[in-house]
């Protein structure tokens, strides 16, 4: 009995692991472009002002 429910439950963690890692990535894609252009905006608006004064 124990044997079968250890062989049941190794592929779902190997798949949980797997979404996990994909997750993952995709949040620090995702932050990445985020500060990205946040950066970008900032520079603009930075020199929209020193334009102005």
């Amino acid at each position: 009995m124990g044997g079968e429910l250890r062989s049941h439950a190794q592929p779902v963690g190997g798949i949980w692991v797997m979404y996990s890692r994909a997750r993952v990535t995709r949040l620090q894609q995702t932050n990445a472009i985020v500060s990205t252009a946040s950066l970008s905006s900032l520079f603009l608006l930075s020199d929209l002002l020193s334009g102005v004064n």
